[in-house]
Protein backbone atom coordinates (compact mmCIF):
# COMPACT_ATOMS: atom_id res chain seq x y z
CA UNK A 1 0.00 0.00 0.00
CA UNK A 2 1.31 3.42 -0.90
CA UNK A 3 0.79 5.70 2.07
CA UNK A 4 0.55 9.49 1.73
CA UNK A 5 4.11 9.76 3.04
CA UNK A 6 5.42 7.33 0.41
CA UNK A 7 3.45 9.20 -2.27
CA UNK A 8 5.04 12.46 -1.14
CA UNK A 9 8.53 10.92 -1.44
CA UNK A 10 7.71 9.64 -4.93
CA UNK A 11 6.51 13.13 -5.89
CA UNK A 12 9.76 14.64 -4.53
CA UNK A 13 11.69 12.11 -6.60
CA UNK A 14 9.78 13.09 -9.75
CA UNK A 15 10.37 16.81 -9.12
CA UNK A 16 14.03 16.23 -8.37
CA UNK A 17 14.41 14.23 -11.59
CA UNK A 18 12.82 17.00 -13.63
CA UNK A 19 15.08 19.57 -11.95
CA UNK A 20 18.11 17.44 -12.80
CA UNK A 21 17.05 17.39 -16.46
CA UNK A 22 16.71 21.20 -16.51
CA UNK A 23 20.11 21.61 -14.81
CA UNK A 24 21.82 19.35 -17.38
CA UNK A 25 20.29 21.30 -20.26
CA UNK A 26 21.37 24.58 -18.63
CA UNK A 27 24.96 23.42 -18.16
CA UNK A 28 24.88 23.14 -14.36
CA UNK A 29 26.54 19.73 -14.35
CA UNK A 30 27.50 19.52 -10.66
CA UNK A 31 24.07 20.57 -9.49
CA UNK A 32 22.44 18.14 -11.91
CA UNK A 33 24.45 15.24 -10.51
CA UNK A 34 23.40 16.30 -7.00
CA UNK A 35 19.71 16.39 -8.01
CA UNK A 36 20.01 12.95 -9.60
CA UNK A 37 21.27 11.68 -6.27
CA UNK A 38 18.29 13.26 -4.50
CA UNK A 39 15.98 11.50 -6.95
CA UNK A 40 17.53 8.20 -5.90
CA UNK A 41 17.58 9.19 -2.23
CA UNK A 42 13.83 9.98 -2.13
CA UNK A 43 13.08 6.73 -3.94
CA UNK A 44 15.20 4.81 -1.44
CA UNK A 45 13.38 6.46 1.45
CA UNK A 46 10.06 5.43 -0.14
CA UNK A 47 11.23 1.82 -0.47
CA UNK A 48 12.38 1.69 3.12
CA UNK A 49 9.18 3.32 4.34
CA UNK A 50 7.18 0.65 2.49
CA UNK A 51 8.87 -1.79 4.88
CA UNK A 52 8.16 0.39 7.92
CA UNK A 53 11.72 1.76 8.12
CA UNK A 54 12.61 5.43 8.44
CA UNK A 55 16.04 7.02 8.83
CA UNK A 56 17.23 10.60 9.11
CA UNK A 57 20.80 10.51 7.76
CA UNK A 58 21.92 9.84 4.22
CA UNK A 59 24.40 7.19 5.34
CA UNK A 60 21.73 5.34 7.35
CA UNK A 61 19.34 5.34 4.38
CA UNK A 62 22.03 3.99 2.05
CA UNK A 63 23.14 1.34 4.56
CA UNK A 64 19.54 0.23 5.20
CA UNK A 65 18.91 -0.04 1.46
CA UNK A 66 21.97 -2.26 1.20
CA UNK A 67 20.72 -4.51 3.98
CA UNK A 68 17.05 -4.65 3.01
CA UNK A 69 17.16 -4.66 -0.80
CA UNK A 70 20.68 -5.24 -2.10
CA UNK A 71 21.93 -8.09 0.11
CA UNK A 72 18.61 -9.89 -0.24
CA UNK A 73 18.74 -9.26 -4.02
CA UNK A 74 15.18 -8.09 -3.81
CA UNK A 75 16.31 -5.31 -6.12
CA UNK A 76 19.51 -5.42 -8.13
CA UNK A 77 22.68 -4.87 -6.05
CA UNK A 78 23.91 -2.51 -8.79
CA UNK A 79 21.46 0.09 -7.46
CA UNK A 80 23.18 0.12 -4.07
CA UNK A 81 26.56 0.77 -5.66
CA UNK A 82 25.06 3.46 -7.89
CA UNK A 83 23.47 5.13 -4.86
CA UNK A 84 26.88 5.27 -3.16
CA UNK A 85 28.57 6.76 -6.24
CA UNK A 86 25.72 9.23 -6.78
CA UNK A 87 26.05 10.41 -3.19
CA UNK A 88 29.77 11.06 -3.74
CA UNK A 89 28.87 13.10 -6.81
CA UNK A 90 26.27 15.02 -4.79
CA UNK A 91 28.93 16.02 -2.31
CA UNK A 92 31.20 17.19 -5.12
CA UNK A 93 28.36 19.01 -6.87
CA UNK A 94 27.05 20.77 -3.79
CA UNK A 95 30.22 21.48 -1.87
CA UNK A 96 32.54 23.06 -4.39
CA UNK A 97 34.27 20.25 -6.24
CA UNK A 98 31.89 20.26 -9.20
CA UNK A 99 34.90 20.45 -11.53
CA UNK A 100 35.40 16.76 -10.62
CA UNK A 101 32.07 15.90 -12.28
CA UNK A 102 32.17 15.49 -16.04
CA UNK A 103 29.26 15.88 -18.42
CA UNK A 104 29.34 12.08 -18.78
CA UNK A 105 29.14 11.64 -14.99
CA UNK A 106 26.12 13.91 -14.76
CA UNK A 107 24.38 12.15 -17.64
CA UNK A 108 25.20 8.76 -16.14
CA UNK A 109 23.76 9.81 -12.76
CA UNK A 110 20.63 11.07 -14.52
CA UNK A 111 20.25 7.75 -16.36
CA UNK A 112 20.80 5.79 -13.14
CA UNK A 113 18.10 7.84 -11.43
CA UNK A 114 15.74 7.25 -14.37
CA UNK A 115 16.25 3.49 -14.25
CA UNK A 116 15.95 3.35 -10.45
CA UNK A 117 12.80 5.46 -10.60
CA UNK A 118 11.14 2.92 -12.87
CA UNK A 119 12.32 -0.07 -10.82
CA UNK A 120 11.04 1.43 -7.56
CA UNK A 121 7.68 2.39 -9.03
CA UNK A 122 7.30 -1.10 -10.50
CA UNK A 123 8.25 -2.65 -7.18
CA UNK A 124 5.71 -0.60 -5.27
CA UNK A 125 2.98 -1.33 -7.84
CA UNK A 126 3.60 -5.00 -8.51
CA UNK A 127 4.09 -6.56 -5.12
CA UNK A 128 1.19 -7.57 -2.95
CA UNK A 129 1.99 -8.37 0.64
CA UNK A 130 -0.02 -10.76 2.75
CA UNK A 131 0.52 -10.94 6.49
CA UNK A 132 1.02 -14.45 7.70
CA UNK A 133 1.02 -15.89 11.13
CA UNK A 134 3.87 -18.20 11.86
CA UNK A 135 3.22 -21.44 13.69
CA UNK A 136 5.39 -21.91 16.75
CA UNK A 137 6.31 -25.54 15.97
CA UNK A 138 9.89 -26.75 15.56
CA UNK A 139 9.19 -27.67 11.95
CA UNK A 140 9.24 -23.96 10.97
CA UNK A 141 6.05 -24.32 8.92
CA UNK A 142 3.72 -21.43 8.16
CA UNK A 143 0.05 -21.03 7.29
CA UNK A 144 -1.52 -18.35 5.09
CA UNK A 145 -5.22 -17.58 5.47
CA UNK A 146 -5.76 -20.91 7.26
CA UNK A 147 -4.45 -22.86 4.26
CA UNK A 148 -2.27 -25.95 4.78
CA UNK A 149 1.20 -25.16 6.13
CA UNK A 150 4.21 -24.76 3.89
CA UNK A 151 7.92 -24.61 4.63
CA UNK A 152 9.25 -21.17 5.59
CA UNK A 153 11.89 -20.13 3.06
CA UNK A 154 14.16 -17.18 2.50
CA UNK A 155 14.11 -14.67 -0.36
CA UNK A 156 14.23 -16.36 -3.75
CA UNK A 157 14.77 -14.40 -6.90
CA UNK A 158 16.12 -14.76 -10.41
CA UNK A 159 17.33 -12.25 -12.93
CA UNK A 160 16.07 -12.09 -16.48
CA UNK A 161 17.15 -9.45 -18.98
CA UNK A 162 18.50 -7.02 -16.34
CA UNK A 163 15.32 -7.22 -14.27
CA UNK A 164 15.18 -8.96 -10.92
CA UNK A 165 11.96 -10.89 -10.53
CA UNK A 166 10.85 -12.42 -7.26
CA UNK A 167 9.34 -15.88 -7.27
CA UNK A 168 8.35 -16.15 -3.65
CA UNK A 169 9.80 -14.64 -0.53
CA UNK A 170 9.11 -14.86 3.15
CA UNK A 171 10.86 -12.70 5.69
CA UNK A 172 10.80 -13.59 9.36
CA UNK A 173 9.65 -10.75 11.60
CA UNK A 174 9.48 -12.32 15.02
CA UNK A 175 6.33 -14.42 15.26
CA UNK A 176 4.95 -12.98 12.04
CA UNK A 177 6.33 -12.79 8.55
CA UNK A 178 5.48 -11.48 5.14
CA UNK A 179 5.02 -13.36 1.94
CA UNK A 180 5.31 -11.52 -1.35
CA UNK A 181 4.27 -12.64 -4.78
CA UNK A 182 5.00 -10.90 -8.04
CA UNK A 183 2.08 -10.61 -10.41
CA UNK A 184 2.92 -10.10 -14.07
Amino acid sequence: MITPEIKQLLDYADESHEASKVLIKSGFIGFSAAQSYYTMFYLTQALLLSRGLKFSSHSAVIAAYGKEFSKTKLLGPKFHRRLIVAEERREDGHYGASQNISDEDALESFQWAEEFRQVVKDYLKVYRTLKIKRNMGKDNKTTVNNQPPFQLQSWHSFSYENETQILCCIMKTGYHGEICFKYS
